[in-house]
């Protein structure tokens, strides 16, 4: 493992208008093997430069959808939520998810990784949570500058509760037979 440390500056002329500009830095290699083998490795890092002298770029971000199937009948619960940046600005977006039975009684309390939106972007996050056992639960997804988004869902043996079914009907049809 070899590590190279490097300093580059960034110059805009006097005139370059304000708005949001990046820059890609690739730095590769070459490796030569056995024979005509050759082996290039290649890195990339995305520089964002903000110029803003009249102090009017804004990254104005907003939630479009935060969805949850309502009824599950396993314990691992899929998430997902759709997040578009309407401003003129890079932004940057993280939050917590907590789910908690309708009770109030904790279930799990995840992260909401940390995300980046150009200007004009829209992005679709996946996030899934875990629940220990069957019940009725709420999620509340909190994002910073959002307000907080609610979602209620089951977790039920949806079979089990199918055949409890079919069996109570049964019987009632069977008792008004007598």
């Amino acid at each position: 493992n070899e590590k190279i440390t490097f300093a580059a500056s960034i110059k805009a002329p006097a005139s370059t208008p304000d708005g949001m500009y990046y820059a890609n830095i690739v730095v590769s290699g070459t490796v030569r093997g056995a024979g005509a083998v050759r082996l290039v490795h290649r890195v990339a890092s995305r520089v964002f430069v903000r110029i803003d002298t009249q102090h009017n770029l804004r990254p104005i971000g907003n939630l479009i959808a935060f969805k949850t199937p309502w009824l599950r009948e396993n314990t691992s619960i899929p998430f997902s939520l759709i997040y578009k940046n309407s401003g003129n600005a890079v932004m940057k977006q993280e939050g917590m998810l907590l789910v908690k039975t309708v009770l109030g009684e904790a279930a799990e309390l995840s992260r909401v990784s940390p995300f980046y939106l150009l200007p004009g972007e829209e992005k679709h996050i996946q996030l899934s949570s875990q629940v220990s056992r069957l019940g009725l639960y709420k999620a509340v997804l909190t994002l910073q500058g959002e307000k907080q988004q609610v979602r209620f869902f089951a977790v039920l043996p949806l079979r089990a509760l199918f055949i409890v079914f079919l069996l109570i009907f049964f019987i009632t049809k069977t008792r008004r037979l007598w």
